[in-house]
């Protein structure tokens, strides 16, 4: 539930429409983000291979 403007309680998540994940919104396109979530993938992948 979540509170309206006029006070009430709605049900619907308020938000930007259409948002999406994209480089076109922001998210992801910083070198810092992107090279981050590669780096942790990259270390995971690294992890998996050395256990075995």
């Amino acid at each position: 539930r979540y509170p309206e403007k006029d006070g009430t309680i709605g049900y619907q998540k308020p938000g930007v429409a259409h948002l999406t994940l994209d480089c076109g919104f922001g998210y992801g396109s910083s070198v810092m983000v992107t090279s981050t979530f590669g780096f942790i993938a990259a270390a995971r992948a690294i992890e998996i291979v050395l256990k075995k």
